[in-house]
């Protein structure tokens, strides 16, 4: 029976007089009148639940990470950007373009007249070095648009994995919490025949069905978290709102490798994006300078071609140009690019900084993780059968509805503590790959090879 009541805040002195003893016998009323008939039966009830949650596409954690690369625009702006430094420092090493040029110079002096026609074809021809060390920057320039972009990749993988366990985890908890609520269901239904045969009270029914009650608003309220998790993990992964939405296949039943300190801190230095990001910049900030301190000797160019004249003489036509460096020796650019290089192995410094304390951060958790699990969770799957138990003393009664209730509130949170850990327990080890570099699904492949 739901009874629902509006009290208004500002009540007369006359109306207290009045509202206080209708009040009184409404709830009175409520609480021995004989309980109403269920409207829906345990099953009936399940069902009306898993319907509130769609049916959508279960994928894997690696589907879930191949999807977002193929759909994520963070991803594709990314990229864009990497190839367009890429294409820009690729430009500094192209060959220049030869020049050609056709000229014809009419001379007049009163009536006589002349001409002069030239074929000209020139070149700017490169010193030996001057284009492999342009070359050799480019080629760091563009290790360091890869690695920016490749830690980008890392970040969000990391992303999805996180969503992904989220959404498998509140499934879980309400999966959990419709075992706990079916207790309640069936006990409700039970009772509610044995009030009409006369066998128990109507206060026995209200009680057993305000905790009953208890636990359908958890479940209506797991139900609104499960959606919003899955909303969030498909718009990541799948975010085009016409297509079918997705979910994880499960919360991972395996426990993830586990790692040392030394192994976790050495697959960091060699792997982490950030860490050949830095260095490609100190690298092609070093080569900078030296394309600059080269740029101090001007490339000539060279001029070749024919000439005609209106008096019958023609010829080749050779020439040469090279810029004098009088006034610009390209001081500033060089001292610019010894600025950078500064920066560079400055920032190279601070990555390195970052990156240890994120292992070793990333390390400690995922081990204190590690012992929790350990200590935790082989105590937490005892609830199952505790639960049990006092369900089927509670049907024969052998014991009163509050030890049925204490069973049901143990099960859920040792279930829902066992959820959170497992969870957890993953989350801290895909955080502990994202700080050595390495991408989620990878990880998993091979920790399910070497359990084959």
């Amino acid at each position: 029976m739901d009874i629902f009541f509006r009290l208004s805040p500002v009540v007369s002195q006359t109306q207290s007089v009045i509202v206080a003893p209708l009040l009184l016998l409404v709830l009175s009323a409520a609480l021995w009148a004989p309980p109403m008939a269920a409207q829906d039966t345990p099953m009936a009830a399940h069902e009306a639940t898993n319907a509130s949650v769609p049916d959508v596409e279960r994928i894997t954690l690696d589907e879930a990470v191949d999807l977002f690369r193929e759909n994520s625009l963070e991803l594709h702006r990314s990229r864009a950007q990497a190839e367009e430094t890429i294409g820009r420092a690729r430009q500094e090493t192209l060959f220049p373009n030869p020049e050609i040029e056709v000229s014809h110079e009419p001379l007049f002096r009163g009536d006589d007249r002349s001409w002069e026609t030239y074929a000209l074809l020139s070149q700017q021809i490169e010193w030996p070095g001057h284009r492999s060390t342009r070359q050799e920057a480019a080629d760091y320039e563009a290790q360091a648009a890869r690695g920016a972009m490749r830690a980008d990749s890392v970040r969000h993988a990391y992303e999805v994995a996180q969503a992904y366990l989220e959404a498998a985890a509140a499934e879980r908890r309400l999966q959990h919490l419709q075992t706990t609520t079916d207790v309640f269901r069936s006990a409700d239904s039970t009772y509610q025949r044995r009030y009409r045969e006369g066998e128990v009270s109507g206060y026995e029914v209200q009680r057993l069905q305000v905790e009953r009650s208890r636990f359908e608003d958890r479940i209506a309220e797991a139900t609104l978290d499960l959606r919003e998790a899955r909303r969030a993990f498909s718009q990541l992964v799948r975010p085009d709102a016409e297509a079918p939405a997705v979910a994880p296949t499960a919360l991972p039943e395996i426990d993830p490798t586990t790692l040392s300190l030394d192994e976790a801190m050495s697959r960091a230095r060699s792997q982490r994006p950030e860490l050949a990001r830095a260095e490609a910049e100190v690298q092609a900030a070093e080569t900078s300078i030296e394309v600059a301190r080269q740029a101090r000797i001007p490339d000539p160019t060279l001029t070749a071609g024919y000439k005609r004249q209106s008096d019958g003489f023609e010829g080749v036509f050779l020439g040469a140009e090279v810029p004098l460096p009088f006034f610009d020796r390209n001081a500033p650019q060089i001292r610019a690019e010894q600025s950078r290089l500064e920066a560079a192995r400055t920032d190279r410094q601070i990555v390195e900084r970052e990156v240890e304390q994120e292992v070793q951060s990333a390390h400690e958790a995922y081990v204190s993780l590690i012992e929790r699990h350990e200590l935790i969770d082989g105590q937490l799957l005892e609830a199952d059968g505790m639960l049990a138990g006092a369900r089927s003393q509670y049907e024969e009664d052998e014991v009163p509805l509050t030890e049925l209730v204490d069973a049901a509130d143990a099960y859920w949170d040792a279930q829902s503590r066992s959820v959170d850990l497992r969870a957890e327990y993953w989350s801290r080890y895909y955080d502990l790959l994202r700080a050595m570099g390495a991408m989620p699904d990878a990880e998993l492949h091979m920790r399910e090879s070497s359990n084959e």
